[in-house]
């Protein structure tokens, strides 16, 4: 079974959350452009971007930070 990727972890909570990519991009700051790049895993995350995505999601920043 292939392992989820970051960028579609984040695409995953988004939609479970029932979270649009231009409120999740301006909850945590970025441009939308850049989130759905991240998404699509043609971009990598910035590390600044990671906690506030686990507040958001509500998930442990130690399991989302090893994804």
């Amino acid at each position: 079974m292939k392992s989820e990727s970051f960028g579609e972890l984040i695409r995953r909570l988004r939609i479970e959350h029932e979270l649009p990519l231009r409120v999740t991009a301006a909850e945590i700051d970025i441009d939308q452009s850049t989130l759905s790049k991240i998404e699509r895993n043609e971009k990598q995350a910035p590390e600044y971007i990671v906690e506030p995505l686990a507040k958001l999601f509500h998930q442990n920043i130690k399991s989302f930070k090893t994804k």
